[in-house]
């Protein structure tokens, strides 16, 4: 049986988290051309795309943490990496914020329109005249 606690020795390229990240980010923000059909499903779908794409950066971060770089210049490359990977992962992240504020807001208005359209509501906004005097009409 093999031992699975053994180190493995592997040659890393980054280029491919480096082409996903732009690829991702691109496609997610309509900066590349795409088919109508996926322009549609990229903006009904963008929270869980851009969640989908937080969790992946934090698998890669891990990963990342479990390599050992055998140079300094291995170890700066992969720092370097690491950050971009958070530079991701915080764009992602910012986004989603920006789409929960916009639920938010959306909640917001939808309920006010609501209670604006509101008989009971409304009367309270009609303006009102003073009553005449007794024997002025």
């Amino acid at each position: 049986m093999q031992d699975l606690n053994n180190t493995i020795q592997a040659t890393f390229d980054p280029s491919f988290i480096r082409m996903a990240m732009q690829m991702w980010r691109e496609a997610t923000d309509l900066k590349v051309p795409v088919h109508d059909e996926f322009k549609v499903h990229f903006m009904e779908n963008r929270g869980q795309i851009l969640t989908n794409f937080a969790n992946t950066a934090t698998a890669w971060s891990m990963m990342l943490r479990a390599l050992t770089p055998t140079s300094p210049a291995d170890a700066d490359a992969c720092e370097a990496l690491r950050g971009e990977i958070e530079e991701f992962q915080a764009w992602a992240k910012s986004e989603i914020a920006k789409l929960e504020h916009l639920a938010v807001e959306e909640a917001l208005s939808a309920c006010l329109d609501d209670a604006l359209l509101s008989p009971g509501l409304q009367n309270l906004f009609k303006p009102t005249r003073p009553k005449p005097p007794a024997g002025e009409a």
